[in-house]
């Protein structure tokens, strides 16, 4: 369970997200609270869905709101299951299910040497980024300018992971990891994580982690590194003109 500061600081960021104010109550409901699309999900065409041990919010584009929303809010099942359950008519993608997890104490430490990159490194993270598949790339990625700050393990003068983090609202760290194709299975993604999420604790940011469930090493990376769960979340992407 997450003190009451960092549950505090989890529901800002995501009302912020979703378009939601506090007054209002809390973003997680029992039963599931259904929403149009706001915040960061303004211009997104196809359904977000969370599940938190608090309660659930499913958010979609206003104009389907009605049509969608009795098959989201059936109560036989969660909603993030529900979104994944719509017709296939309707569904471009699906990505999901995602953990989504916090650590209020970074448990695990780097096995491997760590350094924080910069500018200099750009051609190392383009040889990174072309050795990875895209969607790959597109989950655990990091771009020069949009990640606060990035870190990495160099093998032989190949970069062999890259972590990164995104600040949202100024108090959360949110981490992304990726590791080269030939150097996976050696521990260099829990290094690099390790060392982010400490150096995320450092400036006072609270470490998030999200990782599609399937993936099994990703996973383990947060299990040892002290990411408990908060939230399941699942977004599908909808055909255009339905």
């Amino acid at each position: 369970m997450f003190s009451s500061v960092s549950n505090g600081i989890i529901s800002r960021c995501w009302s912020r997200q979703f378009g939601w104010d506090e007054a209002d109550g809390p973003l997680w409901s029992k039963p599931a609270r259904l929403l149009p699309h706001g915040g960061d999900f303004e211009d997104y065409h196809g359904v977000m869905a969370m599940d938190a041990l608090s309660g659930s919010v499913v958010s979609v584009p206003q104009a389907l709101q009605s049509e969608l929303g009795p098959a989201l809010l059936d109560s036989s099942a969660a909603p993030t299951v529900n979104a994944t359950r719509l017709s296939p008519d309707l569904i471009s993608d699906i990505i999901g299910p995602v953990f989504i997890g916090y650590a209020e104490v970074v448990t695990g430490v780097p096995h491997h040497p760590v350094q924080l990159l910069g500018t200099k490194d750009t051609e190392h993270l383009a040889a990174l980024e072309a050795a990875c598949d895209a969607t790959e790339w597109d989950h655990g990625g990091s771009v020069m300018g949009e990640a606060a700050v990035m870190c990495g393990i160099f093998v032989d003068g190949t970069l062999a992971s890259l972590a990164g983090y995104e600040v949202w609202d100024s108090t959360i760290a949110h981490i992304s990891v990726i590791t080269h194709p030939e150097h996976r299975g050696k521990g260099y993604g829990h290094s690099a994580v390790a060392f982010l999420a400490k150096h995320a604790a450092w400036k006072k940011l609270f470490p998030q982690y999200r990782t599609l469930q399937e993936n099994k090493p990703s996973m383990a990376i947060a299990q040892s590194l002290g990411f408990e769960f908060f939230a399941t979340s699942v977004a599908v992407r909808l055909k255009r003109g339905e």
